[in-house]
């Protein structure tokens, strides 16, 4: 807001001089999304917003910019009119806005965090989950069960998500959720913060005595220095670390260099506001805006018919399909298995520290697991392989969305960038079958049925 010393288009019927400066505002409002307030037949009271001495033309060159989200949220906007006290040829310009908050407010039924940081899990947690697992009955009964229909295949998932959920919240904890973090912070400078904390406490108890002769006093200024000075060590370790990871880049990487230079560039510490358009209507409340993604989501990834699409071809590719599952059912049967060791070795693949999907299960969940764990979901794998059945409950993933950056229009669904975080269930099974069909045996038969390993073609 200010004065910007040109004159813009306005919709109160007065005359504008649009000069090369007027259209240099009115094309950075026209692609940032903005509007002049006080343009607007909304805003009431005066006309213009400088009066001239010599009492020349009046002009309305005075604006307050804001995004057209945000005046939606607009209450009262005015000009006021002149008055002895006001010395100035500008008259002032007021305007009220009520500001939506960018996030929902927290409720009691708010849920628990899932967050596992199992860096911090010591080796005792992880024992005592493995136990826990190893002597579930329900793991015991699923190992002996028979599984038959694709129901069963879909129960049998949802019983090994359970055992496993179940196992990990009484077992291993859970972190709360950090808008940031200290990168250099470790679990001393915790311990040590803690402590200071506690002993601030004992001395505000106490009334807060001073001097040398106060023993809980003395005892807070140690405890206190001992945090101050780990935490300014700590922060010039980290900074050594940084610096000596840049004149390393710069010397080998130039591509490197730039990007870690502009990854420590001081960037502007504010919140946009939470606001989307959605079928050319705005919505700034949390959970519309969640509904609106979900149809949006929806409709893009629903199948549509298309006029133009051959639709002999896709009988054809339809009927092909059918046929090639039948066939490959009919002729191997129940002879071909996934083996653990095949499971074992995809699991070994995968990366840890990697986000869970829908049923909240990391691949830590399963290197950790234990044997009994493993068999189980051999076995669901191998009824998921027979039956070319996936449950759909593994199939669902959670959608976050990014955006894709640069000068594009934040409100715009269609400038995000969708991520899916799918079950790690799911992702282990795909490597499965990549493995298989990358080995050299593509098939691993049962030995029960009396056929040795060959290669089947696939």
């Amino acid at each position: 807001m200010g004065d910007y010393n040109a004159e813009l288009e306005s919709e109160h019927g007065i005359f504008s001089l649009i000069d090369s400066r007027s259209k240099l505002i009115m094309d950075f409002m026209s692609n940032y999304d903005m509007l002049a307030i006080n343009t607007k037949a909304v805003c009431s009271g005066a006309k213009f917003t400088n009066v001239p001495y010599n009492c020349d033309r009046e002009t309305l060159i005075d604006f307050i910019i804001m995004s057209e989200g945000f005046s939606k949220n607009m209450v009262n906007c005015k000009i006021l009119e002149d008055n002895a006290l006001n010395v100035s040829t500008h008259r002032p310009v007021i305007c009220t806005v009520v500001m939506p908050s960018a996030y929902s407010p927290q409720t009691n039924n708010s849920p628990k965090t899932d967050i596992i940081n199992w860096k911090n899990v010591t080796q005792n947690q992880l024992n005592a989950y493995k136990c826990f697992l190893e002597n579930s009955e329900l793991l015991l009964q699923l190992a002996s069960s028979d599984i038959i229909s694709t129901r069963e295949i879909d129960q049998l998932y949802d019983k090994i998500v359970s055992v496993i959920n179940t196992a990990s919240e009484a077992c291993i904890p859970r972190v709360g959720y950090k808008p940031y973090i200290k990168p250099y912070w470790n679990r001393n400078l915790s311990e040590l913060h803690n402590d200071m904390k506690t002993k601030r406490t004992n001395w505000m108890k106490e009334n807060q005595p001073r001097g040398n002769t106060a023993s809980s006093y003395k005892s807070y200024k140690d405890s206190k220095s001992k945090f101050r000075s780990a935490h300014r060590i700590c922060v010039m370790k980290y900074m050594q670390e940084q610096e000596h990871e840049i004149d390393v880049a710069a010397e080998i990487d130039s591509c490197e260099f730039w990007k870690l230079i502009n990854k420590r560039r001081n960037k502007p510490k504010r919140i946009s506001s939470l606001e989307m358009v959605f079928k050319d209507v705005r919505y700034t409340d949390p959970q519309a805006i969640n509904s609106c993604w979900r149809d949006y989501f929806a409709d893009l990834y629903s199948p549509t018919e298309s006029e133009g699409f051959n639709e002999t071809y896709r009988q054809t590719v339809t009927s092909e399909i059918s046929s090639l599952r039948q066939n490959l059912n009919n002729k191997y049967g129940n002879r071909y298995i996934i083996e653990r060791d095949i499971v074992l070795k995809a699991l070994n693949s995968c990366k840890k520290g990697k986000a869970c999907g829908n049923d909240k299960i990391y691949y830590e969940n399963v290197i950790h697991g234990g044997e009994l764990l493993l068999s189980v979901i051999v076995k669901l794998y191998n009824c998921m392989l027979k039956s070319s059945h996936t449950p759909m409950e593994m199939k669902r993933g959670i959608i976050i969305t990014l955006f894709k950056g640069g000068n594009k229009k934040k409100t715009d669904p269609n400038n995000y960038r969708a991520i899916t975080l799918c079950s790690i269930l799911l992702k282990l099974y795909e490597k499965v079958v990549l493995l298989l069909l990358n080995s050299d045996d593509k098939l691993h038969l049962n030995p029960s049925q009396g056929v040795s390993s060959v290669t089947l073609a696939v």
